[in-house]
This record gives C-alpha cells, sequence and structure tokens, in this order.
C-alpha cells in the first residue's frame, strides 16, 4: 500500500489542518495551498476556496463539484469535468448551463432561456437570443439595428423602426430589395403570393401571384364582401406544348371562368374567342361611335372623264385593260399603269362598273384579271343601235397577294369594233386573309 499523503489545508478561519489523502480516493494529484476539501470516492466536493495560484486536477474519476460560496482568484485549469452548483457544466470541451451539455454550448432553464450580449456603458443596448418553450427569439431591445452579414458584408438589415434591406441599408419600405432579382418557389398553387390592402381585419383588395398549368396568373380586383374567394378578374401569361404563347384577361366572379380577352405571340386578338384567327377576331357585336382604321384596306379607282375614252379593239375575243384611271380613294393599294396593286395579301370583295358604247348589234364583255388572268365572271352587255350607251357591272370574292396587279378589262366577242368608255371603276375590300 502507497505510502499515506498528507496536504497542508489553511482553513477561512485561518487555523491549520492536515487532512489524509488516501490513495484509494486520489492518486497522483498536485493542489496548492489554500485549499479546503471534502474527499469521497471517486469524486471531489469543495466546499470552499480561496486559491492564489494554478490548480491542477488531472485523472480524476468523477466530477469537481463546487459550490456557489467558491472564489477563485487565479486560474483553473480542469482536464476532465466539472459541475458548479449544478448549474455550470462543463464536460471535456462542451459548456453546458443549466444542463449537462451534448453540444459545444447548451443553455437550458424552466421558464426561459436567454443569452444577452451588451457593452458596459450601454446597459440597455444588448442582442436577446431566448427561448420561452413555444417560441425562439432573437432581437435588439433598443433602439437599434439589427444585421445579418456575409463574407464582412451587411446582406439584411431590420431597422429599429422595422424596415427590412435586403442588399440595402437604409431600407424606404417595409421591405427593400435592392441589386437583385427576389426569387419565390412554391410546390403548392392553393398558397400563391398574395399582396393585399387590409382594413381592420377585412381585406378589401389583393394581387394574388401563382403559377397554374404552365400559366402565371396575377389575380386582382377584388370585390370588398368577398374577401379572398373567386370574386375579381386575372390577368394571366403562359404557354405549354402544342400551344402557342399568350396573354389573357379572365373573368373568375362566376363559378366558371370566363375568358374576356386572348392576345396570342403572334399578335392575333380576340374578344370573346381564344383561337384568334386574325388581328382583331371578335365574337359578338360591335358598337362604334367614330371611325374604324387601320387594318381596314381598300381600294378604289375610276374614270369619269369629259366625254369618252376609247379603247381600240384589234382582235375579237381579246381582253383589253380599261385606262384612263385616277386615284380615288387608296388603302393599302397604288395605282401603277392603270392597275390597283396590292400591298397586303388577302381575301378582297370587289365590285366594278361600266358605262360604254360599241358597235351596232355586238356583244361586249367585262371582268377583272389578277396579273392577268380572269378570276370574276363576265358581264355581257349586247350593243344596240349607233350611239346607244349601256352599262355592265359585277364583283366577286378573290385572293390576293401583296403584289397583286389587279385590272378592269372589256372584250368584243364578235368583231373588231372599238368601245367607248364613258365611266367605269372598281373598288376592293380586304375581308380577311
Amino acid at each position: 500500500m502507497p505510502e499515506q499523503v498528507f496536504q497542508s489545508i489553511a482553513t477561512k478561519e485561518g487555523s491549520v489542518e492536515k487532512i489524509p489523502v488516501n490513495s484509494n480516493d486520489i492518486t497522483n494529484k498536485n493542489y496548492v495551498d489554500n485549499l479546503i476539501v471534502t474527499l469521497t470516492v471517486g469524486t471531489l466536493l469543495v466546499t470552499a476556496i480561496v486559491i492564489g495560484g494554478l490548480i491542477k486536477l488531472n485523472e480524476v474519476d468523477g466530477i469537481l463539484f463546487i459550490n456557489a460560496s467558491t472564489k477563485i482568484n487565479g486560474s483553473l485549469n480542469v482536464s476532465d469535468n466539472l459541475n458548479v452548483n449544478e448549474t455550470l457544466y462543463v464536460i471535456g470541451d462542451k459548456v453546458g448551463i443549466g444542463i449537462i451539455p451534448e453540444t459545444l454550448l447548451d443553455v437550458w432553464d424552466s421558464t426561459q432561456s436567454r443569452i444577452q450580449i451588451g457593452r458596459s456603458d450601454a446597459q440597455t443596448a444588448k442582442l436577446v437570443l431566448d427561448y420561452t418553450g413555444t417560441s425562439a427569439n432573437i432581437g435588439t431591445f433598443a433602439p437599434d439595428s439589427l444585421n445579418f452579414y456575409t463574407n464582412s458584408t451587411i446582406r439584411i438589415r431590420i431597422t429599429d423602426s422595422g424596415k427590412v434591406g435586403i442588399g440595402t441599408i437604409s431600407p424606404e419600405g417595409a421591405l427593400d430589395v435592392t441589386g437583385g432579382s427576389a426569387i419565390f418557389h412554391t410546390g403548392n398553387i392553393v398558397n400563391p403570393f398574395y399582396i393585399t390592402r387590409q382594413e381592420s381585419t377585412d381585406i378589401r383588395e389583393s394581387l394574388q401571384i401563382f403559377i397554374d398549368d404552365s400559366k402565371v396568373k396575377f389575380h386582382s380586383i377584388q370585390d370588398e364582401t368577398s374577401g379572398l374567394g373567386r370574386a375579381g378578374y386575372s390577368f394571366r401569361m403562359g404557354s405549354k406544348a402544342g400551344q402557342e404563347p399568350f396573354f389573357e384577361i379572365i373573368d373568375n366572379r362566376l363559378e366558371t371562368d370566363i375568358v374576356l380577352f386572348r392576345l396570342l405571340e403572334s399578335g392575333n386578338l380576340g374578344l370573346g374567342t381564344t383561337t384568334p384567327k386574325v388581328k382583331l377576331n371578335v365574337i359578338g357585336g360591335i358598337n362604334a361611335t367614330g371611325n374604324i382604321t387601320g387594318n381596314f384596306i381598300f381600294g378604289e379607282t375610276s374614270i369619269h372623264p369629259d366625254g369618252n375614252i376609247t379603247i381600240d379593239i384589234e382582235t375579237p375575243g381579246v381582253h383589253k385593260n380599261i385606262t384612263g384611271f385616277n386615284e380615288s380613294e387608296l388603302n393599302g393599294f397604288t395605282l401603277q399603269d392603270n392597275a390597283l396593286v396590292a400591298e397586303i395579301g388577302g381575301r378582297y370583295k370587289i365590285d366594278y362598273w361600266i358605262s360604254s358604247a360599241g358597235g351596232v348589234n355586238n356583244i361586249y364583255e367585262s371582268c377583272i384579271a389578277v396579273n392577268g388572268e380572269h378570276v370574276t365572271p363576265h358581264a355581257h352587255r349586247r350593243q344596240g343601235t349607233p350611239g346607244d350607251i349601256g352599262s355592265m357591272s359585277g364583283g366577286g370574292i378573290i385572293s390576293l397577294n401583296a403584289g397583286d396587279i389587279v385590272n378592269l378589262q372589256i372584250q368584243n366577242t364578235e368583231g373588231i369594233q372599238d368601245v367607248d368608255i364613258f365611266f367605269a371603276g372598281m373598288r376592293l375590300v380586304r375581308i380577311g386573309d
């Protein structure tokens, strides 16, 4: 059995005692003077201690207990575990306050765990981190801002008035995002992004933004009595496979949505239809108090000479272009060499008229030709006595491409007598693609 070791101890009252230290209790331990101890097996209980230097406690099998009255003037080096009145624990490299730690720092309390960080010259200005049992809180208890840093730069600031700045330290609104994009991800379309105007607990209007079936929908203009119900209108845009991109306005006030307006990527606009085939496709009536202009394409030209214009006929049955036309009203056409030249393709309604005289008992025919090809039925007139003036007219629906040449023609089917034109004209109006 090892030699018994005694340690000189100075009590608070100044008396000196020698307390045996059994090798069964503690071995290879080093203490400085001025220490009062009570030993138990595997545990060292310190009831009062005044230390001027360094304490080294090595290889203690258990926990060092220090009562609240303990005072340490120097340094304390514990290589194992420390328990201060079951309030402060040091277990290896872990520290626990109110609990034996499981992480580097654990703080527990029966009612509220709180950590406060402040300055000695401004004790009311402090950063507080606490947990109440129902909520975790972090913030300031003074008129100070709360900043969040990355890479030594403030990324988010919450001012003392509650304004939040992202990318700015001087937010001007409740939320101020500066210097980048705000991206919102949601996996549930029943929880869109809301912006509302609220009076007391009643929501008066709202703007809802969400994605639905490859469409981005802006739902707004709420009815004041309906809250976030179906009342209102939606502005929706998007596309999906096999569908042309679009923008539309929807009436959501009924159980079934009604598309009031749809604009396609091609530029076709539909009112009352979701499949507009032309630039403006309206299903329903149009009541206009002013002029309708723009895509109303038309061309009209006529001859109204003093006297007449003679068209020479050299060969029976050969069509001759009527000449002498003047510009009348043109929009989408030009007049070139007595012909109307189309600037815009499409379907056109055409009308023409001729007042003429010719050879006795001869039949004259007239028609419209496009690029030299006859495209309307022939109008006929048989000439009576010499100088007899009569008229012919006709028309139809034709198709034109940009650059097509439109002529009004006439022929003598039975002879070579010339024809005198006293009045003639043609009119084309675009009616669709």
